[in-house]
């Protein structure tokens, strides 16, 4: 088994993949007029290995710090929140032409209260 620090990297990394795949895929999106051909596969790719990363950093330090079922409110608030920002690349690749500032700024809102439900719910 891998340290918590190890995991606490790849969560943070894949984070950061993420984030920066969906704000290229919007942005590419909002610059094309609604129809990003190119790189449409690779800001998905990219998007979903960011996501397999976090959930394997997460459920890691899950492991580290033995937390087991039933999960705290924190875990369960943040499993809803990375389970919509999965969805959420199909969502800015349609909806970046129409409402730019809402596709650009959710995936931002969601990952700011993920982050506040650790701090503050973890309790």
């Amino acid at each position: 088994m891998l340290s918590y620090a190890v995991y606490k990297m790849v969560h943070f990394v894949g984070l950061a993949l993420a984030l920066f795949s969906l704000g290229a895929a919007s942005g590419a999106t909002i610059i094309s007029g609604g129809k990003p051909e190119k790189g449409r596969k690779l800001f998905a790719i990219g998007h979903g290995i960011g996501m397999f990363l976090i959930l394997l950093g997460g459920f890691g330090m899950l492991a580290r710090l033995q937390i087991h079922w039933p999960w705290p409110s924190f875990i369960v608030s943040k499993l809803v929140i990375w389970g919509l920002l999965a969805a959420w690349i199909g969502v800015s690749f349609r909806l970046s032409a129409k409402r730019p500032i809402l596709a650009l700024l959710a995936p931002i809102a969601l990952a700011s209260f993920a982050v506040w439900s650790v701090l503050f719910m973890r309790g």
